[in-house]
This record gives C-alpha cells, structure tokens and sequence, in this order.
C-alpha cells in the first residue's frame, strides 16, 4: 500500500503542474483521487446554476468493483448529492450492512463560482475509516 501510495502522490505532484486542455486533466485527477480513496466508484460533476441539466458528469471512475445494485443507486443520487454537498463536505452509508458508503466534496476552483463536486462510493469495514477517506480528501 505505501508503495502505491508513493506513486499516487507523485501523480498528484504532477498534475499540479499540468498545462494541457482540462478534457485531458480531470480523468487523470479523478483516476488519482478515486485511487487515493480507496473508492469503488468516483465521479466528477460541474454544476450550471439555473441552466438545465443542472449537473453534468465530466468524469467517472470504477475500480471494476462489480456492484451493480449499488451503482444504481449512487448513479441515482448524484444531482441530489451534489446539491448537498455545495453546504458541506459529508459522508453518509449508502448500505450499512455492505459497508457501503458516499463521500462527498466539493472541490475549490480558482474561479469562486465553479460548482465541481466530487463524489465516491467507497466499501469499508466502518465508518471510521470511511470519515478517514474524507479528511484526507479535504487536505
């Protein structure tokens, strides 16, 4: 793990410094931040305030996790998560009894109003660890 820990952070490290066109960057972001997590499944989503759609996905991620059910019901709750999460950062279970559960941040842009959240499912033993992933992608 600290291994691939190491390598993720060196992508990070570079992405900083990243200059090509954003349709290039945010996969590459989303992969690392998805992988930093821990998480089964991540997506990307840019908000449009009074337009419609209010959302739009600019990336997702999946580890190849298989969960089918719960894809349904994160791809099912994302508008409404990410609305949520434009008050505060959180984390909820999405299914406790599978340790399933969503972890929602809002990402800060160098224009103040840009609305990007991103959002995980991540699988964990506890919640504990489940409030870990989201300290550590509030840093």
């Amino acid at each position: 793990m600290e291994k691939d820990f190491s390598g993720l952070m060196d992508e990070l490290a570079l992405l900083r410094q990243f200059s090509g066109a954003p349709k290039d960057f945010w996969p590459r972001f989303l992969s690392v931040a998805a992988r930093l997590a821990s998480a089964d499944l991540a997506v990307m989503l840019l908000g449009h305030p009074g337009k419609n759609p209010r959302w739009t996905k600019i990336g997702d991620w999946d580890s190849g996790s298989n969960l089918s059910k719960t894809r349904t019901q994160f791809s099912a709750q994302l508008e409404a998560i990410a609305e949520r999460c434009l008050t505060a950062n959180f984390i909820e279970p999405m299914d406790v009894a599978a340790g399933i559960f969503v972890l929602a941040v809002r990402l800060k842009s160098v224009r103040v109003e840009d609305e990007m959240v991103f959002v995980v499912q991540i699988r964990t033993t506890g919640e504990a660890t489940a409030r870990e992933a989201l300290r550590s992608e509030e840093h």
